[in-house]
């Protein structure tokens, strides 16, 4: 055990918090680590711990530590070696260093237990669950391009020659949240065209969208691109079970891209990448709503044709779609 005082400030600061969370002086959790097995740690070892003076901890005292502040083994380690194998940076506001910390964050997530997993606390039974849960969020993670919410505003501030975003959301996060509103009046700013498609009567004025439209527009100012409402009904809605974001949807070259997002308290929370061949049928599915509002006359045969493919009208269909 090498001990080195005042590198692993961060780690110690760990240690002292979890033994303050399970209610325990230094004194106490060093008996109750001495009390048992073959581990000898005094008070004194105990807060060079935690002032973070221990370069080389025991594994078998991380494991005793682990126990009886009752956490992961791995959640501590995990800790240490964030620490210890830190890349020099100039600051943790830094690209570098937000990366960084992100990426620990992903590790730690992961690790998080749970005593009951779908009303299930057999204990036996909850380790069979977690080691599923497991390799399915490593799944999820090694095979899926995910985002958050401000992930998404960001995707839709950066989509290269973006023209159009149809939006098909039951509950659209536009109008509760301030960032992704920004990112729609930038993107008007430089005339790229907004469709939602949302339920009849949000086309009224004084209805949420019908105030959003408004909003937007009045923001963005004159000469820019146009915010578009499609009318939906609410169960021809529900059918897709999923809120999605698209990127040129009639993109001239058939290369639309989009997120599936999914729902927490009725608002989109994450959002994953939608393959193109999935993306296509939910266009064409979406088109047909585009279609109908021609025919009932709520837009005209030009205005379709720009929320369709931008101020610049595309030369080519959305590949396959019609013909599927």
């Amino acid at each position: 055990m090498v001990v080195d005082m005042g590198r692993f400030e961060n780690f110690g600061r760990c240690l002292a918090e979890l033994r303050k969370d399970v209610g325990k002086s230094q004194r106490l959790a060093a008996e109750e680590l001495s009390s048992g097995g073959d581990i000898r740690l005094g008070q004194s070892m105990l807060a060079n711990y935690e002032n973070g003076g221990v370069a080389d901890p025991d594994p078998k005292v991380l494991l005793a530590l682990s126990r009886l502040y009752k956490v992961d083994y791995m959640a501590l380690v995990l800790e240490l070696c964030k620490e210890k194998y830190r890349l020099p940076m100039q600051s943790e506001t830094d690209a570098t260093g937000v990366l960084y910390e992100a990426r620990w964050n992903v590790f730690k997530g992961a690790l998080r237990r749970f005593d009951n997993i779908g009303d299930i606390d057999d204990p036996s039974t909850v380790q069979r669950l977690e080691e599923l849960q497991l390799e399915a969020k490593a799944g999820l993670v090694a095979c899926e391009q995910m985002l958050d919410v401000r992930g998404l505003a960001t995707w839709e501030r950066e989509l290269p020659k973006a023209k159009v975003f149809w939006i098909a959301a039951l509950n659209y996060v536009d109008n509760d949240d301030k960032e992704m509103e920004d990112v729609v009046v930038e993107n008007l700013k430089k005339s790229v065209n907004y469709t939602y498609f949302v339920r009849p009567h949000e086309l009224k004025p004084g209805s949420a969208f019908a105030n959003l439209r408004v909003r937007l527009e009045k923001k963005a100012g004159k000469q820019v691109g146009q915010v578009f409402g499609i009318p939906v009904e609410d169960e021809k809605l529900k059918v897709l079970n999923a809120d999605y974001a698209i990127g040129n949807p009639f993109d001239p070259d058939g290369l639309p891209v989009g997120f599936q997002c999914i729902r927490q308290k009725g608002k989109p929370i994450y959002a994953f990448h939608v393959e193109r061949d999935e993306l296509f049928p939910i266009i064409a599915y979406l088109e047909g709503f585009v279609e109908t509002a021609i025919g009932s006359e709520l837009i005209t045969t030009e205005q379709a044709q720009v929320l369709r493919y931008g101020n610049h009208q595309g030369t080519k269909r959305l590949r396959e779609v019609s013909a599927s």
